[in-house]
């Protein structure tokens, strides 16, 4: 009897961005793309009758005999423990009952989950007795001398070695800047931005509809394909495929845009898998570089053949952008771009009205206090003062958004009022509230002659009566990283 090995590995940012030093993380993004693709390919020559559905970045479905899977499930686990030490890489085997490969799929990653349940994370691999030197970058035992002669852990080692392929593999065609062509041009990145941001986009209900797609089949009417392991198995391999697909060529066209608005601009593939991507992008691309890259997805999948098949329409994807200075510790931007998009695509669930997938939708944040540890939502007499997540077009009224235009003017209109006025009424806002505010803009604009700006800058703090969120707070946060005259707001919407 056939059966299911899900393979995954878990706390992948952790083991990118365990230190702040983007060599190690290119490394580790490099290691974590091997797990489903050229490790398993390796592995797989032992076991020829193994069937792979799903080869990805640090996840894998693949379908044979128990005794080959766990087989194979020994060598890549083993792999990882020599050639990636900091990286958690389990699996999880369920049999084929009744030709039915979906539930097969379902149970493999239930008891992926239980047996990792019962395994020590990867941190009490490295024991600190007897006591031996620190590793410069990650804190974990030293095992050797790196560049520079500083101390370096056998997990970092590994990453610095994997580095220089990592930067080959995300090289974009036709695009000679941008995307750095050596680790010596990677060094300089953070040192000559001003701003650097992390950008996080991902697909919008996604997950869900990977997890259920016999469901998905049947409802289409296509439920002879998930009678049959064969049939079942080619459909689900047919979509995950196409869906990276679409993900690397939406990936691909905003990098080719951003490099096109201007190729002194840095950007750093962190991570591409799945329907997922990170990069660390210099501050003045990083708003169109996440627009352009969810636009691109959702066009590339409405028009996809192999998609429209399935019967797999209006997919979307949603994300994040975090700015701060440089040498803030990447790990943290990467926790506020999470939070941040988690915030984002619930919100989208909520107002999705019954189509299949939720709306594109982005949300900002700027860093400025390195003390900062997380992403405040206050509330004054009952209103948001964070503006996001906006929409790539005019919202609909009931949805209480405001757009991506609409912060952008608000930022052009806020850079217009002295320094001194945006903090007062920046004071009267949070400390009073949004009448407050209103009032302290009319006392600022008496004897201005364009009284239609500040009319509109008003109507960017909403009553509280209202229920959309305070968009002023959100466009101060900007006002200091987008110039209207530049490329950034040239290329956006």
């Amino acid at each position: 009897m056939k059966s299911v090995l899900a393979i995954e590995s878990s706390g992948n940012q952790a083991f990118v961005y365990r230190s702040n030093r983007l060599r190690e993380a290119i490394g580790a993004s490099e290691i974590l793309s091997r797990v489903g693709t050229t490790w398993l390919d390796e592995s797989l020559r032992e076991f020829p009758n193994v069937e792979v559905v799903v080869g990805t970045s640090a996840k894998a479905i693949l379908l044979g005999d128990q005794s080959d899977l766990r087989g194979l499930l020994r060598k890549l686990t083993t792999k990882a423990l020599v050639e990636a030490p900091g990286l958690d890489l389990v699996g999880g085997i369920a049999e084929i009952v009744d030709e039915n490969f979906f539930a097969a799929v379902r149970q493999a990653f239930q008891n992926l989950a239980q047996n990792r349940s019962f395994l020590n994370g990867p941190e009490t691999r490295f024991p600190r007795l007897p006591i031996v030197a620190s590793c410069s970058s990650t804190g974990q035992p030293a095992q050797g001398v790196g560049k520079r002669n500083t101390l370096v852990s056998s997990e970092v080692a590994q990453k610095i070695q994997h580095a220089e392929s990592g930067i080959a593999r995300q090289k974009v065609s036709g695009v000679k800047q941008t995307i750095f062509r050596n680790l010596d041009e990677l060094e300089k990145f953070g040192a000559d931005s001003s701003w650097v941001s992390v950008v996080h986009a991902d697909g919008n209900g996604l997950g869900q509809l990977f997890l259920n797609f016999d469901q998905h089949l049947i409802s289409i009417g296509q439920s002879e394909i998930t009678r049959q392991v064969a049939t079942a198995a080619d459909s689900y391999r047919t979509f995950s495929q196409t869906v990276e697909k679409c993900t690397r060529e939406a990936y691909e066209s905003a990098v080719r845009f951003v490099s096109d608005i201007d190729g002194r601009n840095g950007l750093v593939p962190v991570l591409i898998g799945g329907d997922d991507i990170t990069a660390i992008v210099t501050g003045d691309i990083a708003l169109a570089f996440a627009e352009k890259y969810c636009r691109e997805f959702a066009e590339i999948c409405a028009t996809n053949q192999n998609l429209k098949s399935l019967g797999v329409t209006g997919l979307t994807a949603s994300a994040s952008v975090v700015w701060t200075k440089p040498h803030y510790p990447y790990w943290s931007s990467y926790d506020h771009a999470s939070e941040l998009l988690d915030a984002a695509k619930n919100i989208g669930r909520r107002v999705q009205n019954g189509q299949q997938s939720a709306p594109s939708l982005l949300d900002v944040h700027v860093v400025y206090d390195s003390s900062s540890s997380g992403i405040s939502d206050d509330a004054r007499g009952g209103q948001k003062l964070r503006g996001g997540p906006f929409t790539f077009d005019a919202p609909q009224d009931q949805s209480n958004l405001w757009s991506l235009s609409d912060l952008l003017e608000c930022v052009g209109l806020v850079q217009d009022l002295s320094g001194s006025a945006i903090h007062s009424v920046r004071d009267q806002l949070t400390i009073y509230g949004s009448d407050a505010a209103r009032t302290r803009i009319d006392e600022i604009s008496q004897g201005s002659s364009d009284e239609n700006k500040w009319n509109r800058l008003k109507g960017f703090i909403p009553n509280r009566s209202e229920s959309k969120p305070v968009l002023l707070i959100t466009a101060m946060e900007l006002e200091r990283i987008v110039d209207r005259s530049s490329s950034f707001v040239r290329g956006v919407v």
